[in-house]
């Protein structure tokens, strides 16, 4: 009889397997596009180069992935990113739900009550006057582009085209530790706003969908079909709580998607090519099958 695969052990101690993720990475996208993602606060560009590599890839140390077997063996097991793990475990206390703030409408609304003019100042003061959990439910649900706007430029920093109107990045700053990362000033409200379909198509565009806004996860595969107007990017996670890492595939920015119903019958055929690809060129590398060099079609 198999042993049941749990995390408690016959002698009472917790058991937990350890991966060291080491893995490499047949790149196989064929165009570049690199563009400006925004500027840091001294006006230096940042740009997606990291996104767009010129070679196959090679991860020597992943970050260290924890296996977990449930402890009742028909539960199935949890895998855990250790970056993640071990931040919490330094400060447990992240993992709570904080209590929530003060919030009353009808008193904010009292420090709005002179406001009678609603120019671009004054709307723009109406959303400082919202509640956090009002401007978070209205940039969930409001249906007007203008009031999207305003949020987005209070969640972060963003940087206008020559036209003063039309966002072609987003600020950056350094962390502490002397990355750059965007300054992003409300993440919540940040993050529910840009899943918002009402938000215009050049705003999602510079905040959230432009290739490496998101990070500088590698994109090594890609399908194209300019006539049907299908583009899916295939992204690589490296530190993924799969232990050899994963692929993500994506719509391109200049194929917006934001419901099912808007998906073609062009772009599930390139969802699906880039996951029969990749599953077939590792199970070729597997066998040790050759297979066309790196970036061809």
């Amino acid at each position: 009889m198999t042993e049941p695969r749990t995390c408690v052990g016959k002698d009472g101690r917790f058991k937990v397997g350890i991966h060291r993720p080491c893995f490499g990475v047949r790149n196989l996208r064929r165009h570049d596009y690199l563009q400006s993602l925004g500027a840091l606060e001294d006006e230096s560009g940042v740009d997606n180069r990291a996104n767009f590599p010129d070679r196959d890839l090679y991860e020597p140390e992943a970050d260290l992935i924890y296996e977990i077997h449930n402890p009742f063996a028909f539960r199935g097991t949890t895998y855990i990113n250790s970056a993640w793990a071990d931040a919490k475990a330094a400060r447990p206390e992240t993992i709570a739900i904080p209590a929530p703030k003060p919030c009353s409408l009808l008193e904010n609304i009292r420090q709005a009550e002179k406001i009678t003019n609603l120019g671009l100042k004054e709307k723009t003061g109406l959303m400082d006057l919202l509640p956090h959990p009002l401007r978070i439910s209205l940039a969930q649900a409001s249906t007007d582009p203008e009031e999207l706007m305003l949020l987005a430029q209070k969640s972060c920093r963003i940087i206008f085209g020559p036209d003063l109107q039309t966002p072609v990045g987003i600020g950056y700053k350094k962390s502490p530790s002397g990355q750059t990362i965007p300054d992003i000033r409300d993440p919540e409200v940040f993050e529910v706003l840009v899943n918002n379909p009402h938000l215009p198509d050049p705003w999602k565009n510079a905040l959230v969908l432009k290739p490496g806004v998101q990070g500088t996860n590698e994109i090594t595969g890609e399908y194209l079909s300019r006539d049907k107007g299908a583009h899916v990017f295939e992204y690589l996670r490296r530190n993924s709580y799969i232990p050899w890492g994963h692929f993500a595939s994506n719509m391109a920015n200049d194929a917006v998607r934001y419901r099912a119903g808007d998906l073609s019958e062009e772009d599930m055929r390139g969802l699906r090519h880039l996951y029969y690809q990749r599953a077939f060129i590792r199970l070729a590398a597997e066998l040790d099958i050759p297979f066309p060099g790196a970036r061809a079609p």
